[in-house]
This record gives structure tokens, C-alpha cells and sequence, in this order.
């Protein structure tokens, strides 16, 4: 029954992620209970709520799809149109296309909420919320509270349901990037981080996210703008389509006009105004803004611009690289940006190419890793920046498990020896090092830490963590115990019982193991 749902939307089979998630959710349906869907970028969150729209109206109820960009809006359309699925709109551009007697409805949430001041919501059974992530206001969370008080079933839908725990009973986990590749759905993304953005000294917000000011931006455009030149040409030399995110918005569009004047042919998008050919012009319907996605879609032009517009919601399947001019301080952000780059498609067939000039893989680690969702769903972005900034600071942590190859720049697990080709260059290296960009735009190699193997960092961290047990019994700040009760105690904490032949431990365990820590004699212990 639930493969009878996707053949209305589709014309192949659903991959084994959506069978199950869409069928997890139809179960909930009977629970009565609000839940999240969570399903990687290109993992076919569309084909599913298309799948429980056509559920929805077989069992004689009314759905509505909600989202909040008109891009996204446009699209969904599209695609609502192309699956048979006959739907009537509440957006403020598509007006002839307003009709609440619809058994489906695709809404604008800017829309619905400024049209329920003059009308009462669409009644609907079942509300499904497209990139739920991007919008928690007070407002939006007055109208999905009137659709659940009318007995609505919600269901919110994201890639990255960070905090969604507030509007969410529960979460539903619809496949892993692992999965994805697996099945063909994702390829692999090589990840080069040939020059990093210096910043140390730039404020963030309370969920992770920079504040680029003025003068930040004029020595980051400087700085910057011939190393993503010099990356692009080198990872792209056959100019296939590519997104480069920038600090902001007037910062992408001059980062746009630097590649014009080097002889490629460039566009520039934002919310209200576009930039290709030469021309800056007012788009605040998106319709030159659609038009520039198809002509990227289409091979016509090679490098899109942009701050944040391409971020979320849009498919661009033969995207062959993403490069990151600006650093992301948000998860959120980060996964979804490298999510535009992660679909397979015919012109990817094998791999795709990630160049990240922020640092942001040392943030957020790789764009292919698998994320516990779960977790993450049930704390805040407040919550998670807290977390993420001890890690930064901390070289046991997540973040040091990969490092930058000084030869071919690649980013790759932790450990002495490059890849072999294709995927690295066999390079040997015994430091941990990044490329920083200096004011005068030349690069500076700052190494962090030398890279270990995993039986050495055990035994820095069983040391420290003996240490911690030592050092009060030794300066006669807690009650004297012998070497052997402090190993017992040791076992209790950690888990297991510490190494030997630690610093601080005796040397003749049999001989001194039941002497007192603080009266033993110095020349009796390994210093």
C-alpha cells in the first residue's frame, strides 16, 4: 500500500528511507502526535510528503504543504504539478491560483498569517511544514497551535531539526548520507581547505553565527577574493556549475564581479535584486532569479553568487562545486549549504568537490559524515554553540579527527599518511596545520598539534586522567590512600583499570604499590 502512494508521485520505486519514514508517520497518525521528519538533503523529503498528500486525500482528508520562501514556493508547485497532485495556493505571487476549496493547499506561512487576520485559517486534517527548521517565530507557532487545537496532524519536515523538540512530540529519522550513498543517491564529496579566513577576533551570535561587520568585510573581500579564484579555476577547470556562498550579501555580489573581470561569465542572487551580464537589476517577485537557476541548471553559466538564497530547498543536481568564501557558524547552515552538493546525477556520477575557505569542516566536520539527529533535535542551537565551542578549544575533541593535507590541501581523517589518489596524494605529514590568510593576502601555516596515533592519545588521556586522581592525594588535599586503592578508584571512574607504567606511578609496583601517596618517596616513582 504505502509503494501505491509514491507510484502516484513518482515514476520509479521509493528508496528504502522513504517506505519507512512515510510509513512511520502514518502509523504516528493513529498516536495522534505532532512529529518531525528528518531525512538527509536529497534524501526525497518531497516525494514523501507528496506520498502522505495522496494519503491524506484517499482517506478523504484535506493537506496543506507549508513553506516560507517564494523560490521554495515556485518549486513545490512545480513539482506538486508535475506529480498530478491538483493543489490550490496561498501565496501572495500566485493569486490566481487561490482557491481553499482544494482538497490540497500549498501556503506561504507569510501569507496564511497575514490572511488570517481577515479569514480563519485553511481547515486542514494533515499539515505538513517544508524546511520546518527555518521558521520557529511566535507566529508560526500561534498557526500550527490553531491547526493542532482543530485537530490537525503536523508534521514538520527538515534535514537539520535542531531544537525542533519545541513543536515536535517526536522525530522520525528517514535515512543517513551513508545510506544515501549507498543506494545511489549521494556521492562522495572531496573536501579541499587550501586557505582559511582568519577569525579568531570576529563576534558571534548566541547560535554560533558571525557578525561580519564593515571592516571585517573589506579585508576578508581583499584578502580573499584571489585564493577562491585561483581554487575554482584548479578544482573546476572545465567551468561545470558551481555556488559560492560569501560573508554577505555586497560582499558575494564583488566576489561576482572579480570573476566577471577575469573572464567568467558569473551571476549574482539575492532576496530582491539579481546581477549577470554585466546588469544589476530589481527582481522582488523571483522570476529573473528562477530564471538564472535554470540557466545554471543548464550549463550557461559556471559560477552562481550568492550570501544564503541557494542554501535551502533548491535542487541542483549537476552541481560539480561549492566554495565556502565565508565562515558558518551554525550547523544548521552548514549542513544545509553543503547539501546542495551532495545529490547524484548523471553529470556526477562518482564525486563532487567541496573547497572551504571558512574552516567550517573543522566546525562542523565532513559534509559526508552521518549525525546523531536524534540528539541533536532535542537541544537548542544556544545549547549546541556551547558545545561546539569547547570543541574548538578542545584538541581531544571530534573536531581534530581530520586535518589538511600541506601538499594537495585535501581534508582527511587524522593520521600521518595522505590518501593515495583520487582521493589524496599519499603525502606523509607529522603536524596538524591550516592555511591562514594574512592582511596582505599571503598565507601563513599555523601548526596546531602533532598528529598522533590512536595508542599514544590513549595514553595521554589515561595519564591525564591519572593525574586528576594523583595530584590531591600527593599536595595532602584529600585523605591518604595507597597506589593500589587510587588504581581501584581509577577503575571505578574510567571504566578500566589505567597503565602501568604512567608518570606518578611507582616504579617496583610490588614493592611500593601499598605505600601512601603523600609520604612516598619521589626517587621510588616515574617522573
Amino acid at each position: 500500500m504505502i509503494k501505491d502512494l509514491f507510484k502516484l508521485a513518482q515514476g520509479r520505486e521509493p528508496w528504502p528511507w522513504q517506505l519507512s519514514g512515510v510509513e512511520e508517520i502514518i502509523a504516528n497518525y493513529e498516536r495522534g502526535k505532532s512529529v518531525c521528519l528528518q531525512s538527509p538533503t536529497g534524501g526525497g523529503k518531497s516525494k514523501m510528503m507528496w506520498a502522505l498528500t495522496n494519503w491524506a486525500t484517499q482517506n478523504r482528508m484535506r493537506a496543506g504543504i507549508l513553506t516560507n520562501r517564494n523560490s521554495l514556493c515556485t518549486q513545490l508547485s512545480k513539482d506538486m504539478s508535475e506529480a498530478g497532485i491538483d493543489h490550490g495556493m496561498v501565496a501572495s505571487q500566485h493569486r490566481k491560483k487561490f482557491d481553499l476549496s482544494k482538497a490540497v493547499q500549498l501556503m506561504m506561512v507569510q501569507s496564511e498569517i497575514a490572511q488570517s487576520k481577515r479569514r480563519a485559517p485553511a481547515q486542514l486534517d494533515v499539515l505538513l511544514v517544508d524546511e520546518a527548521h527555518m521558521f520557529q517565530s511566535g507566529k508560526f507557532r500561534e498557526l500550527v497551535q490553531y491547526h493542532k487545537d482543530n485537530g490537525a496532524y503536523v508534521v514538520q519536515v527538515s534535514a537539520t531539526p535542531v531544537g525542533l523538540f519545541k513543536t515536535c512530540s517526536d522525530i522520525i529519522i528517514a535515512g543517513t548520507n551513508s545510506e544515501l550513498r549507498e543506494h545511489g543517491a549521494h556521492v562522495p564529496c572531496l573536501v579541499r581547505a587550501p586557505s582559511e579566513i582568519d577569525c579568531d577576533k570576529v563576534k558571534r551570535t548566541a547560535t554560533g553565527e558571525f557578525i561580519i561587520g564593515d571592516k571585517t568585510r573589506t579585508i576578508w573581500n581583499q584578502q580573499i577574493v584571489g585564493h577562491v579564484y585561483d581554487e575554482w579555476r584548479e578544482v573546476n577547470p572545465r567551468q561545470e556549475p558551481s555556488i559560492i556562498f560569501g560573508p554577505d550579501c555586497p560582499s558575494a555580489l564583488w566576489l561576482a564581479k572579480e570573476f566577471e573581470n577575469r573572464g567568467v561569465r558569473v551571476a549574482y542572487v539575492d532576496s530582491s535584486c539579481v546581477y549577470w551580464d554585466g546588469q544589476e537589476r530589481r527582481d522582488p517577485k523571483g522570476e529573473l532569479r528562477e530564471m538564472i537557476f535554470d540557466m545554471v541548471r543548464n550549463g550557461e553559466i559556471p559560477a552562481l553568487f550568492n550570501r544564503f538564497v541557494c542554501r535551502e530547498g533548491l535542487d541542483f543536481p549537476n552541481l560539480r562545486h561549492v566554495s565556502l568564501a565565508t565562515p558558518i557558524g551554525s550547523l544548521k547552515s552548514y549542513v544545509q549549504t553543503v547539501g546542495r552538493l551532495l545529490r547524484y546525477s548523471k553529470e556526477t556520477p562518482d564525486v563532487v568537490h567541496l573547497s572551504d575557505h571558512g574552516g567550517n569542516w573543522r566546525r562542523h566536520g565532513s559534509p559526508n559524515a552521518d549525525r546523531d539527529w536524534e540528539v541533536l533535535f532535542r537541544i537548542t542551537e544556544q545549547e549546541l554553540y556551547k558545545k561546539q565551542k569547547a570543541d574548538e578549544d578542545n584538541p581531544d575533541s571530534e573536531n581534530y579527527k581530520q586535518t589538511t593535507c600541506p601538499e594537495c590541501k585535501r581534508v582527511r581523517e587524522n593520521g600521518p599518511r595522505c590518501p593515495d589518489p583520487p582521493f589524496g596524494c599519499g603525502h606523509e605529514c607529522t603536524t596538524r596545520q591550516k592555511f591562514v590568510i594574512q592582511a596582505d593576502g599571503s598565507l601563513k601555516t599555523v601548526t596546531e598539534k602533532k598528529l598522533e596515533s590512536k595508542e599514544a592519545i590513549r595514553k595521554r588521556q589515561s595519564q591525564r586522567n591519572w593525574d586528576s586522581l594523583f595530584w590531591p592525594q600527593r599536595k595532602g588535599h584529600a585523605r591518604g590512600l595507597t597506589f593500589w586503592s587510587l588504581r581501584q578508584i581509577y577503575n571505578r571512574r574510567v571504566g578500566c583499570f589505567p597503565p602501568d607504567n604512567l608518570k606518578h606511578m611507582p616504579k617496583d609496583w610490588e614493592k611500593h604499590g601499598g605505600e601512601k601517596i603523600l609520604t612516598c618517596d619521589k626517587e621510588h616513582l616515574r617522573w
